[in-house]
């Protein structure tokens, strides 16, 4: 008898189970996945002191702030930006404070690097950390 109730009670939880997927499939009927608009980045890549804007490679590292190769990339952009202002205009972007550049540019990983030709095409998109000589080499060429 106890193996009689074991399947009774087996039954009885799957139809149940069946039961609770159906009302969850009903009520979701109809409705629209939320849509993802592409918008202009609120954040302008402004210049530095001393380059002529437009002319030189555009190189943008968007990062979270608080995770570990993030925080790196968006240092070696601070250095970068000092150090190499006649090859490139370097911009970090924390996209926990400016998500509308992550959707412009479609980041799903952190850090992502973006580099764009001074015609503002994309020259190179990048997921993950690039250190400082590889930014740099990528920048000259993006300049070419």
């Amino acid at each position: 008898m106890n193996k009689n109730l074991l399947l009774n009670l087996l039954i009885a939880a799957v139809v149940i189970a069946a039961i609770i997927v159906a009302i969850f499939a009903l009520g979701n009927i109809g409705k629209k996945e939320p849509e993802i608009q592409l918008a202009t980045p609120e954040t302008k890549v402004s210049s530095v002191e001393g380059e002529k804007v437009g002319k030189l490679p555009k190189v943008l590292t968007l990062y979270q702030k608080g995770e570990g190769e993030s925080d790196l990339a968006a240092f070696v952009s601070g250095e970068l930006a000092k150090e190499a202002r006649n090859v490139a205009s370097f911009r970090a972007i924390n996209v926990t404070e400016d998500p509308q550049a992550a959707v412009y540019y479609g980041v799903t990983e952190h850090p992502t690097i973006v580099i764009l030709r001074p015609n503002g095409s994309v020259f190179l998109k990048y997921e993950g950390y690039l250190d400082k000589s590889k930014l740099k080499s990528f920048a000259v060429k993006a300049a070419q």
